[in-house]
């Protein structure tokens, strides 16, 4: 086979990385994402206590994550509406459909073989659950999916943490569990290299017609 199981097509880069960010109801926690979706930051104010209960304060995390991530879709869909409208009929530079190379029988053979195993590895990688632990023992989060899933915080170290520690501490963690997802696209291009050729070749065909 002459096809490179690695490469990738190439992606715009915008002039600014933005941040995302999301609050549960109480103010209490905040989460900012990259455009990527990596962890911008995590911040938990000092004076949690004084706006939410000990047994709450995992939910905040979770629903302060969930409110960032959907922003960062929401302003993602939105770029993605603006670019469309701004090219729609226009003449822009691009490679012709005619440069693209074809998806060769080979490789279509290839995928057909890898189709059903990449299905399944796949969706077994999302329902794996991903326990993640501070070295302390007071925080556990969970990754689930390629994304945070659940947050839990030691009870005793909760009565006497502050917001800085708790978030420093918390962190890390929840850096950890977000780039799971990137952890799974990648080990999915190494085992099906075929699947991720043709989906390549797809997306560049895709792009050429666009052009």
């Amino acid at each position: 086979m002459s096809w490179n199981p690695y490469a990738s097509t190439t992606e715009s880069a915008g002039d600014a990385d933005d941040s995302h960010a999301g609050v549960d109801d109480t103010e209490t926690v905040t989460v900012t994402l990259h455009d990527d979706g990596d962890l911008d930051e995590l911040t938990i104010v000092d004076d949690w206590r004084s706006r939410i209960d000990p047994e709450s304060l995992a939910g905040a995390v979770f629903t302060a994550y969930s409110r960032a991530e959907r922003a960062r879709l929401d302003d993602e869909r939105e770029r993605a509406r603006l670019d469309a409208e701004r090219t729609g009929g226009a003449e822009t530079p691009g490679a012709p459909v005619s440069s693209v190379p074809d998806i060769p029988a080979e490789l279509l053979i290839e995928v057909t073989r890898e189709q059903a195993d990449y299905v399944a590895t796949f969706d077994e990688s999302l329902r794996q659950h991903r326990p993640l632990t501070s070295a302390d023992g007071n925080v556990t989060v969970t990754a689930v999916g390629g994304s945070l899933g659940d947050v839990a915080f030691d009870s005793t170290w909760l009565r006497f943490a502050v917001g800085h520690d708790i978030a420093e501490t918390a962190r890390p963690l929840v850096a950890q569990a977000i780039r799971t997802g990137a952890e799974i696209e990648q080990d999915m291009r190494q085992r099906f290299p075929a699947v991720t050729e043709f989906k390549r070749l797809r997306a560049l065909k895709a792009a050429a017609r666009r052009s």
